[in-house]
């Protein structure tokens, strides 16, 4: 019964062609992307510097001088 859902009949080459299209486009849009991503937080980490009394915890800034609460 699965096997019956793959094998698409007459239609076999052009749906996987098609999805191995899709798949491939997707992959070289997330790796172009992801590389962008890196470069730019690179560059933007040389040029700005954090002052040495923030500490960032999964995404919060915590001043460590700061009163709490």
């Amino acid at each position: 019964m699965i096997l019956d859902l793959l094998i698409f009949d007459d239609y076999n080459m052009f749906i996987w062609s098609a999805y191995i299209f899709t798949f491939s486009c997707c992959l070289i849009v997330y790796l172009q992307t992801s590389f962008e991503l890196k470069k730019l937080e690179n560059k933007i980490s040389k040029q700005v510097k954090l002052p040495q009394n923030i500490k960032t915890v999964v995404g919060q800034e915590i001043l460590s001088k700061s009163p709490t609460f």
